[in-house]
Order: C-alpha cells, then structure tokens, then sequence
C-alpha cells in the first residue's frame, strides 16, 4: 500500500501515490479531483500515437490518452486520473508528471493554459508569455523578491472567469539568472531535466483576477522597451504561447476562450537588451505598467 499524498494546484484537488513539487493541500476541500496512481491495468502492448508536439508522442486509448516521452514510463492520463506503469521509475517522474502530463488533463477539462508565469499583487496578476530564453521565470522571480505572489511557473491557466489559480511554483531559472536572484552556491542548487536550476520562492500568490498580459522578447535593443498592443493584434502575440494539443478537445473553443478573455485586458509586449541582464529595468517596466492598469 503506498502513501497518499495530497495537494491542491490549478484549481484543482490532487491525491497522489508518489511525492509531486507541488504546495501542500492545506484544509479539507471541494475541488474537482485528480488522482495520480502508480500500476495497475497492464498497459496496451503498442498502443496507437498519431500525434507529437515536442518529442511527446500521445494518442487516444479507452476514454483518455495514453503518452510517452523519451526515456521515461509510459502514462494514461484521463479528466481526472494520470496513471504511471513503471513501478520503477514512478518516484523520478514527479516533475514531468507537473510540468508535462497535467497539461493533458487540462486539455481533456478544456481549461485554458500557456507555457508561462504569473505573478500577482493586490488581487491582480500579470501573465508572462514570451519564448524559450525570454526570462518569464527570471521576471516573475524578480516580482517576488520585489513582494509580488508567485503564481506559477511553466504552466499559467486562465479559468472562464479570467482567473489565474496558484499553479507549481518552481521557478527554473538559468545560471545568470540563479547568481543575480538567488545569492546561494550553485553546486548547492538542484536541477532539472533541462539543466536548470530549480528554486522554490516562499512569496507564493493566492487566486488573483488577470490584469494584464506581458509578452516578452530578447532583442537586439540597447535599453528596454514596452509598448501596447490592440485590436486582433494582442490575440496573435498570445497563440503561439497558448497550449492547444491536436485531437483533444475543441480547438475553436479554446480561440473563442482566448479571444474573450484578451477583450477584457491589456496586452503588452516588452522588449529586453539581448545580450544583457537588465532585469531591475524589465521589473521598473513592468510595476509601472502595472500602476497604469491600477489606477
């Protein structure tokens, strides 16, 4: 019989058999239920994966989806169940389980969620989009020591009433960035699969309603620089950061779902010095934009 574990995150309930980076479930609660389990139901012997996106190769299997991933046990991952088969390699998953398989069980719930982070002051929270390498996690992480909440990291879900939850909270930061937030021996800091060094920030942020969008970018620019952005413009700076896995759920939905929200609030798109860490100037940017939007 193994342990329990329980957690809540994303607006959801979460029991688990193996140890999640996730913030504690803290009183009893009505949230909708995710179990994570280990074994059970042999596994289908070659089961069908017609899609990709990033190396993940998932596809439909008995009213879920079934994924695998380079090196790692394969999952069945249902609205509101992910099953790990490998006995073995169960309690090395649990931050791909965060980072990667939720994500599924999003899709399946048609939530809504984008690869960034969050940050949130005074009941508002200002979403983090941008690409690989464009400093969400360093930015949010400088919020923080700023006095911001943290809200999340990797993954930002916006519920139907415009709402980001308190997501994981790891922020995974770079070595530059690590040295400059951090002030401890790197040697000392744990990392992860990608080589990133993984931080947990006590600031955690409680629910706070979306204020605004930022968009960020390295470029080849000498100081930092922001700019609003309008129109039907604002939704095509977000798609491309917005999750939207083929052959589950419903596409069109989750446009309409985006395009609604994006109405309600301001998009911003800042650009940062490429080739140096300006990072008071992007947070001095970004609280400014913040007191615009407040007043």
């Amino acid at each position: 019989m193994r342990d329990v574990h329980h957690y809540s995150c994303y607006g959801l309930g979460i029991e688990s058999e193996i140890v999640l980076p996730l913030p504690p479930l803290q009183a009893a609660s009505s949230l909708p239920l995710v179990e994570v389990l280990v074994g059970g139901p042999e596994a289908p012997a070659e089961p069908a994966l017609p899609y990709d996106v990033g190396g993940v190769a998932f596809g439909p299997c008995s009213g879920g989806v079934v994924v695998h991933m380079p090196g790692l046990p394969a999952f069945f991952v249902s609205e509101s169940c992910i099953r790990i088969w490998d006995l073995e390699a169960a309690e090395e998953v649990g931050d791909i389980v965060v980072r990667m398989i939720f994500l599924f069980v999003f899709q399946l719930r048609s939530m809504l969620t984008f690869h960034g982070s969050a940050a949130s002051r005074n009941g508002r929270a200002i979403a983090l989009f941008g690409n690989c390498g464009a400093g969400k996690s360093t930015t949010a992480m400088g919020l923080a020591k700023r006095g911001w909440g943290f809200l999340c990291d990797d993954i930002v879900l916006v519920d139907t009433e415009g709402t980001i939850p308190q997501g994981a909270t790891r922020a995974r930061l770079n070595s530059d960035s690590f040295d400059r937030l951090v002030h401890c021996p790197l040697s000392s800091a744990p990392r992860d699969r990608d080589g990133k060094y993984i931080v947990e920030h006590g600031v955690v942020g409680s629910s706070a309603r979306l204020g605004c969008v930022v968009v960020l970018e390295a470029a080849a620019v000498d100081a930092v620089e922001g700019h609003e952005i309008h129109g039907y413009t604002k939704l095509r700076m977000a798609l491309p950061h917005m999750h939207s896995f083929p052959g589950i759920g419903d596409p069109g939905s989750r446009l309409r779902k985006v395009a609604e929200i994006l109405a309600c609030v301001p998009l911003f798109v800042i650009q940062r010095p490429r080739g140096r860490f300006a990072i008071d100037e992007l947070l001095d940017t970004i609280e400014t934009l913040s007191l615009r939007e407040d007043s």
